[in-house]
């Protein structure tokens, strides 16, 4: 029976799969237990006309005592240009359609993934 799982696992873990996450860069209210070390990695994505976007993180977490947890976040993605225009306007999304600005770069222009940042913070539980 174990076997079984096993290989139905292993048919599914390589099953192209997807799912929706209203936050993905968001933690829980739990910490990462002491001395436990996390590794995320996620791929954020949407389709503009025939081209699909993508915004990829891989998240380390790190449990330092049982109420203080560290976390680090590094990004990439190809959703702009490295630099935005000075007076770039943002798209504006009304029932489904997109209205473009002035200076709204234009929809389905492929563009290089780019390195966007790096986060690091802490989180400290003050009450249990």
């Amino acid at each position: 029976m174990k076997k079984l799982f096993g290989a139905i696992f292993i048919v599914l873990l390589f099953q192209k799969m997807s799912a929706q996450e209203l936050f993905p860069v968001a933690e829980p209210a739990s910490n990462v237990p002491k001395g436990a070390l996390g590794v995320r990695a996620f791929d954020e994505g949407y389709k503009e006309t025939d081209l699909y976007r993508n915004l990829m993180a891989l998240k380390v977490m790190y449990g330092v005592t049982s109420k203080l947890s560290v976390y680090a976040t590094a990004t990439v993605s190809d959703y702009h240009e490295k630099t935005l225009p000075f007076d770039f306007i943002s798209h504006n999304h009304s029932g489904g359609q997109l209205i473009s600005g002035a200076n709204t770069p234009a929809p389905g222009v492929p563009y290089p993934y780019i390195f966007n940042s790096v986060d690091i913070y802490a989180k400290y539980r003050f009450l249990t």
